[in-house]
Order: structure tokens, then C-alpha cells, then sequence
């Protein structure tokens, strides 16, 4: 057996960054590839809708939307749209899909609930780290732990 190389930050920093990426790469592709177009214009329109109340919400301070479950298509048709903050017609906004704002302001669809933004990065960094652990193991790398 082969003496074990001392991992470096240089060499930890360099390796989750490849390994960032590549997680980051593997999950778009299987995004692209397993989403149905349904989901996938679900998925637009629920960021089209986020920016829109993110918008709303710094311009009226005094007038923040959170958990709006039932009046919040109403509130996009006749607020949103006809001010501007949507530019293109939306779809579905009561049917299936039925969007809705949690309390905290997120906007999410029944059909297809999708976790906030810092749930998926965490993903992405927990996912990253085991992948550098398995690669830098394979290529022989230990910890420098002292005796």
C-alpha cells in the first residue's frame, strides 16, 4: 500500500470547487432531463411570480404580502399584471397548479412544490462535500491529524 498524501486547504478549496460544479452540472442536467414541460413552465412561473412579489415587497414596505393561499391569483391578475410587476400572461394560476404565497413570502404550486433557494444550495454543498470526500479518499489523501 502506497503512504497516504496530507491534504492541504489548496488542494480541499480546489477539489469542492470541482466538485461544486460538477454536482451543480449533474442536477441541471437531470433537471432537463426528468422534469416534464409541465413542470418545467410551473417552475418559470413560480420564479416569474417570485420576482414579482419580491418587487412589490421592497417597493410597498408598508404593505408586504406573505401567506396568501386562497386570494393570491386574484392578487396577481389584478394587482401584478395590470402594474407592471408581470409582463407576460401567466397560465393555470387556479387549476391545477393553483400558486400560492407561504408565509415567509415564498411563492409556491401545489402541483409542483419546489423548496426555497437556500434548501437547494444547501443540497448542492452537502451533495459537493460527500463527492470530494469519495474522490480525495480514491486519489489517497488523508486528513493531517496529529498524533
Amino acid at each position: 500500500m502506497r503512504d497516504p498524501k496530507l491534504l492541504t486547504w489548496k488542494t480541499f478549496l480546489a477539489g469542492f470547487l470541482l466538485s461544486l460544479v460538477l454536482v451543480g452540472l449533474l442536477v441541471w442536467a437531470g433537471q432537463q432531463v426528468f422534469w416534464t414541460s409541465v413542470e418545467k413552465e410551473c417552475k418559470s412561473q413560480s420564479a416569474q411570480l417570485q420576482t414579482a412579489v419580491n418587487q412589490w415587497n421592497r417597493q410597498h414596505p408598508k404593505d408586504k404580502k406573505g401567506f396568501m393561499e386562497f386570494g393570491f391569483p386574484g392578487f396577481v391578475e389584478q394587482t401584478l399584471q395590470p402594474q407592471g410587476y408581470i409582463k407576460t400572461p401567466l397560465k393555470d394560476l387556479r387549476g391545477n397548479h393553483s400558486y400560492y404565497l407561504q408565509r415567509n413570502g415564498f411563492v409556491n404550486c401545489r402541483l409542483h412544490p419546489r423548496n426555497p433557494l437556500s434548501l437547494q444550495i444547501m443540497g448542492l454543498l452537502i451533495l459537493s462535500f460527500l463527492l470530494e470526500l469519495i474522490f480525495l479518499g480514491f486519489l489517497g489523501y488523508k486528513l493531517p491529524w496529529k498524533e
